[in-house]
């Protein structure tokens, strides 16, 4: 089963093609690592898996809840790593039944 399928992502910021036609597939049990220079469009496409931001075409599905772990900018100081997952699967938790 595939828990994200990605299928020909575009985004573009004023004109400049940021993510051109990009497709992956990630299956129950894997784990995919994105890598490149800075600039390429790694945040980007994370940003759309999340839909943080939306992409000009492309279909994407998942299964399941998606987070993003920002960089360490980003970070709230005064949280730790495993109280940001606790709480992240906390409020994904709500209203679903076990």
């Amino acid at each position: 089963m595939s828990l994200l399928e990605m299928k020909h992502i575009k985004k573009s910021f004023d004109g400049i093609e940021v993510l051109k036609d990009i497709s992956l597939k990630v299956d129950e049990g894997e784990v995919l690592g994105i890598i490149g220079p800075s600039g390429s469009g790694k945040s980007t496409l994370l940003r759309c898996a999340t839909n943080l931001e939306t992409q000009d075409s492309g279909e994407i599905h998942y299964e399941g809840t998606f987070g993003l772990v920002f960089q360490n900018f980003n970070l709230f100081n005064n949280m730790t790593v495993q109280f940001r997952i606790t709480i992240f699967h906390h409020k994904s938790s709500i209203g679903k039944s076990k």
